[in-house]
């Protein structure tokens, strides 16, 4: 992402980075691990599509509701901090 802000990264450069992060995730083992690299591969993409920030929160949330057995005081806490 810095190299993005520093523009010494191309938008289009960027977007594969967050492809091969997606192609990560569908051959991971739990939905911990999978929703993790989605979570990653969407914080990628706001290099070049600031709304995906929003998609990005909302797999981290997900993930916080699978470790802590969708515990609402994590979730919120989660949600807070993003």
């Amino acid at each position: 992402m810095q190299k993005r802000i520093e523009e010494s990264i191309r938008a289009f450069d960027l977007r594969k980075v967050g492809f091969i992060v997606n192609e990560l995730a569908k051959d991971s083992k739990s939905d911990v691990s999978k929703y993790s690299a989605r979570s990653f591969a969407q914080a990628i993409a706001t290099g070049h599509m600031r709304r995906q920030a929003m998609v990005s929160s909302d797999y981290a949330i997900k993930v916080t509701n699978l470790l802590t057995h969708n515990s609402l005081d994590s979730s919120t806490k989660e949600r807070v901090s993003n």
